[in-house]
């Protein structure tokens, strides 16, 4: 080879390295197909399945995963997600020696189960459950007492969820339990013009019998806040926002919520060994909702200083 054909040839690497690299390359089948089969025999009841692996890198890589599909034929419950990717700072994750997860990005999440409860009211057992299980799992993976480089560690700074939607059907009753979240971000760190949580979250149910004719229930939720986190893994929501707008049972309802600090944590009852608890404290709570044809006798408003 020519001392010009080894040039060339470093360049192509070069440009290979800084321009292809970063953007992303798919990872060979073989390299993490054993992983996959690994999680399938961890967890033998469900059906896990993944297309394509890609990684970026960079001084902050990136690890995308797409085409997830997860089935529970015992729960009737499938999810299924188009895209997850998962953001390092390479920095960091050399510096404290352990791999430092700072973003995570899903897309296309589609969720369908089956169920046997009444599921014509809002009702958290009609929520699917598989959804909260993997990331229960996700979480726990990362708490290891003695973890290696390659175990990751949570240190987030960004969530962000698009085109989510989950759909449970009781087909005895005749229902469906619907939602839809067409926007979940969570940015954390930097100023507060730079901090941002926001939502929003569409429900919907339907239900019909042979004596009475569909009903349909509506609710859109949205959520506006400064979040940070405090010291001993504390979320703290400050200048938090609710508003609800939609039609149940029939009526229209229009509602807010509005708190100047909102702090919560996850703790655990019997001094650490017992079943999980959300820890809510907070100031200046105030409320209101009315019924929106009849605002002068259906109307409530509540407030609190304190709230713990």
């Amino acid at each position: 080879m020519s001392k010009t054909s080894k040039l060339l040839f470093a360049l192509f690497l070069l440009v290979m390295i800084f321009v292809v690299v970063p953007h992303g390359v798919v990872v060979p089948r073989f390299l993490w197909e054993g992983r996959l089969q690994a999680l399938q025999s961890q967890y033998p009841n469900e059906d896990i399945q993944a297309k394509r692996v890609v990684v970026a890198l960079s001084l902050k890589p990136q690890l995308m995963v797409s085409e997830i599909s997860i089935h529970n034929p015992a729960r009737r419950e499938k999810v299924e997600l188009g895209l997850l990717k998962v953001g390092m700072d390479l920095v960091e994750s050399v510096r404290k020696g352990q791999l430092q997860v700072t973003a995570i990005s899903l897309k296309g999440l589609n969720v369908q189960a089956d169920t046997q409860q009444d599921c014509s009211s809002f009702n958290t057992r009609c929520f699917p459950v598989l959804p909260a299980t993997l990331a229960a799992r996700g979480f726990q993976g990362t708490q290891f007492a003695n973890p290696g480089f390659f175990t990751p560690r949570l240190a987030l700074h960004q969530l962000e969820i698009e085109q989510a939607n989950f759909l449970v059907r009781n087909p005895d009753m005749q229902q469906e339990f619907s939602g839809k979240i067409e926007e979940l971000k969570v940015q954390l760190g930097g100023t507060e013009a730079d901090q941002q949580f926001s939502l929003g979250w569409r429900i919907g149910i339907t239900s019909a019998s042979a004596d009475r004719p569909a009903i349909a229930n509506q609710m859109y939720i949205a959520v506006n806040a400064k979040p940070r986190f405090n010291q001993g893994n504390e979320l703290q929501l400050n200048h938090l926002k609710v508003n609800v707008d939609g039609n149940w049972g029939g009526f229209p309802w229009t509602g807010t919520a509005e708190q100047d600090e909102l702090r919560l944590k996850l703790e655990q009852a019997n001094n650490g060994e017992g079943a999980p608890f959300l820890k809510l404290a907070g100031h200046n709570l105030r409320t209101y909702i009315r019924r929106d044809d009849l605002p002068e006798t259906h109307q409530a408003a509540f407030s609190a200083q304190y709230l713990s």
